[in-house]
Parts: C-alpha cells; structure tokens; sequence
C-alpha cells in the first residue's frame, strides 16, 4: 500500500486505532506528488467545515502554505467552528496576532464541551486578562473534570506558575486547589496565583 493511500484510510478509522490523530509519519513516505493530493484532500475538508486533526495535518504537510490558506479562511469566514479555534491556535504561534485572542475567549465560554475543550488546549499560556479571566471563569462553572484540568493547568502557564518557580508542593496545592469542589478552596487558589511568583 502506497502512503497517501495509508493517509486516506485513516479516515475511515474509528476509536482506538484513530487516537494518536495524524502524525507527521503519514507524510513521511509519501512523494511530493502525494503531499500535494494529501494537501488539497485536507484542504478540502477544511473548506467543507473542518476537525482538528485536518487543521493540524495540513500544518504537517506544508506549514508555510498552510499558514497562509487558513489565514485566508479565517479572514473569510469559511471555517467551521472548531477548525477556526485550532487555526487560530496554529496561527497565534507563529504570529503572536492579539486579534485572535477572541476566538479562545469566546470558545472558552462557549456552550459546547468540545468548543471549550479546544478553547482551553489552542489558548496561548499568556497573562493576558482576557485569558485569564477566561480560564479563571471555566475553573469556576467547568463541570467535566478532564476541561477542568486543562483550564488549570493552563491557567498556571499563564500565572508562570511551575514545579521549579513555585516548588513542587506548593504546586500541588495551587492546582488542587483549583480543581477543589469548594467554592471557597479554588477562590483562594485563583486569588492565590496573583502572589505565587
């Protein structure tokens, strides 16, 4: 089997044998011939709404493309919902545009888990307020445990809030307390991030 044909059967994978997503080692093998079909195939699919792993796999196909393909979607309006979040992601790190910091705000409070999710992961770990208001504000309302986790271990990024600049336990006692299901343990975390560093 040839690798852009191991590529397309991808597609038709489900659960277990699709978790590791698209990995560079799909492109690997394949000639430039096929990058190009393997390209023009995601780029398709983006056009028609778009999932994370067809975002990030046209960014291991040909990054500089890429770049500019899902800037220019963006500005059009012709992404869907979580392909925006993920190109804005992808974007914001090469770009560091401030005008793509809505997206994560916006999907972070979104009434979609899976927009939440994505809000949370493709968020740059900065001390912006406007993202940190955000983590703090999914830390608070966040009922899925795995989103939670993300939001504060994110949040602690952005507060530069790590093992080596706070010490391990404290560390510990921060993160526990923002996942803490006492409304007056993680409001002392959240507070307690300001005086951490």
């Amino acid at each position: 089997m040839n690798a852009y044909q191991n590529f397309l059967n991808f597609f038709s994978m489900h659960n277990k044998e699709r978790l590791d997503g698209l990995t560079v080692a799909y492109f690997d093998a394949m000639t430039q011939d096929e990058k190009a079909r393997a390209y023009e195939y995601l780029l398709a699919r983006i056009k028609t709404g778009g999932v994370e792993e067809d975002v990030n796999g046209l960014f291991l196909v040909d990054p500089k493309l890429a770049y500019q393909d899902v800037a220019n979607l963006l500005k059009s309006n012709q992404l869907g919902r979580e392909a925006i979040i993920v190109g804005a992601g992808r974007l914001y790190t090469d770009s560091q545009d401030q005008n793509l910091i809505n997206i994560f705000v916006s999907a972070m409070s979104s009434r979609e888990k899976r927009l939440r999710e994505l809000g949370a992961r493709y968020v740059p770990a900065i001390p912006e307020p406007e993202v940190v208001g955000s983590l703090q504000g999914m830390i608070r309302t966040e009922t899925d445990r795995r989103l939670l986790i993300q939001a504060a271990t994110k949040l602690l990024q952005c507060c530069n809030v790590t093992r080596h600049t706070v010490g391990t336990n404290r560390y510990i006692d921060l993160f526990d307390g923002l996942l803490s299901d006492d409304t007056a343990v993680k409001e002392h975390s959240i507070a307690s991030l300001h005086s951490s560093v």
